[in-house]
């Protein structure tokens, strides 16, 4: 069966099955119509193809004899550095990429493993092949793996990449995807962000004197600007199953858990992950933590992934999103005589502080109906702890005790 569509579901888990149409509305799964984050852009469809394995979408050639640090970008971000641009959006191949069951790998990145030592990573994780069609002037046809249009420069000349491998760029914090914004689709030099990227280590400053990047294009064999081109993504064989993948935790302030956007109970975790290992032996976990997450709750789930089989992790601290109230009384006043100083002098400065003030209010009173709830919440567990401890000394106290207790006529 054949899939074409111009409004592309795309991914489960960490984009949450949301539709995304060609005029930059996002739709969710109940039909609801939200805001949405993507510049005002055109978005171009992919065609996804589950019999054959393949993602197809239109490009076209926007540079030929320059240094990349790109293969593909999304058209209006990062032209001046890549060879191909399109109109389509990084998420929806990223979706597509999860419908044939791939997961996504470990970006280029710096990590200290568990002896101490910190050791650079080249991007892992499963393999793709990327074909290029084109029909020249003549009207004949052209197909070339993406490779065979590079050509490496520098002290190492790194040779042309014959596979490409899923990277799956990342979800900020505000739920955007961030290869939607900075347009990296595929690159030939690592970076974190980018959808797709080679299988090994490829610097933007590898080359000699002012050549910035380890690969240029290869005027020889990439056609004339404006060459609308067909690329096809298509997974390697056993490319589901890839041992490199990736997964985001995510912990609140109240120690709740996510893992890629779907709701986890704290003690299911372990159990979660081992079964992912099962499967991708070599997973990277980034634990991405609230402003006000307590440490202790991060400490405990990087145990439990440790258990679990976790080789390697990446933590990341959110930055408080609202102001944080005072936590002493000195803290309290010491903000009192700052904010009396910038009411006396409000008319120099930038920011209105009568509008700063207002916006701490609202955060206290924020704080004050949490810790209500909170209240409420542990007096109900207290009563039914001291419910269940009460049943706990009933049934372990002695049958002799048990008995004197019972006795009423004095003996």
């Amino acid at each position: 069966m054949r899939t074409r569509a111009s409004i592309v579901v795309i991914t489960a888990g960490i984009l949450g099955w949301i539709l995304i149409g060609a005029q930059g509305q996002i739709t969710d799964p109940k039909g609801a119509k939200v805001s949405s984050t993507q510049p005002a852009r055109r978005v171009s469809p992919i065609a996804l193809d589950l019999k054959k394995r393949t993602i197809s979408f239109s490009a076209e050639v926007c540079q030929r004899e320059v240094m990349l640090e790109f293969m593909i970008c999304r058209t209006g971000t990062k032209e001046h550095e890549s060879i191909l641009r399109s109109d389509v959006l990084p998420s929806h191949i990223h979706g597509g990429l999860l419908a044939m069951g791939l997961t996504r790998g470990k970006p280029a990145r710096w990590s200290t493993g568990r002896d101490g030592v910190s050791r650079f990573g080249p991007p892992q994780g499963p393999e793709l092949d990327i074909t290029l069609e084109w029909t020249d002037k003549d009207g004949k046809k052209h197909k070339d793996i993406a490779g065979a249009w590079l050509q490496g420069v520098g002290k190492k000349k790194l040779p042309a990449p014959k596979t490409w491998v899923f990277v799956g760029s990342d979800m900020l914090p505000d739920n955007t995807y961030a290869a939607d914004i900075n347009g990296e689709i595929v690159s030939v030099s690592n970076f974190s962000s980018s959808l797709i990227d080679v299988p090994f280590e490829s610097s933007s400053k590898g080359g000699e004197g002012n050549v910035q990047a380890e690969y240029m294009a290869n005027p020889k064999v990439v056609p004339p600007i404006g060459t609308k081109v067909k690329v096809t993504i298509a997974p390697r064989p056993g490319a589901e199953k890839s041992p490199h993948a990736r997964i985001l935790l995510e912990i609140d302030r109240f120690g709740r858990m996510k893992i890629d956007g779907e709701r986890i109970l704290p003690g299911n975790l372990r159990a979660w992950v081992r079964k992912f290992v099962a499967v991708h032996r070599d997973t990277l976990a980034v634990i991405r933590s609230d402003a006000q997450t307590i440490v202790y709750d991060v400490a405990e789930a990087r145990e439990e992934l440790a258990f679990a089989g976790v080789s390697e992790t990446e933590q990341q601290q959110l930055t408080p999103k609202a102001p944080i109230p005072p936590r002493s009384p000195e803290q309290a006043q010491a903000e009192l005589k700052r904010w009396a100083k910038d009411f006396a002098r409000a008319e120099h400065l930038l920011m209105d502080p009568a509008k700063q003030a207002q916006r701490v209010l609202a955060e206290i009173d924020r704080e004050l109906a949490r810790t209500e709830r909170m209240r409420a919440l542990w007096e109900d567990y207290a009563a039914a702890l001291r419910q269940e401890l009460a049943k706990h000394k009933a049934s372990t106290q002695p049958a002799d005790d048990k008995n004197k207790s019972s006795r009423t006529d004095g003996k």
